[in-house]
């Protein structure tokens, strides 16, 4: 994955929350799997009403992914603190 050994490093000094997902993981792998929902990104996020502004959330992928997570996190969910990139 693309700065994965950064962001764990992040994570670890306690300056952000890295929660990885991909579609078809093999047996040793520990994060999310499956497609991404809703419920899903609120097991690990902050609620929105209470962090809209500390929060940001980043997500990689193919553009239908990018797409469907701009409805939910934004449209949806109430985030306005993104940014989507390939």
């Amino acid at each position: 994955m693309i700065l994965d050994e950064d962001l764990t490093e992040f994570e670890k000094a306690g300056k952000l929350c890295y929660f990885p997902v991909v579609q078809n993981p093999d047996e040793n792998w520990v994060y999310g799997q499956g497609r991404i929902s809703e419920a899903m990104i609120k097991s690990f996020m902050p609620d929105s009403s209470e962090s809209l502004d500390d929060s940001l959330i980043i997500v990689c992928g193919p553009p239908k992914l990018k797409d469907e997570m701009k409805r939910v996190i934004v449209d949806e969910m109430g985030y306005t603190n993104t940014f989507f990139f390939n």
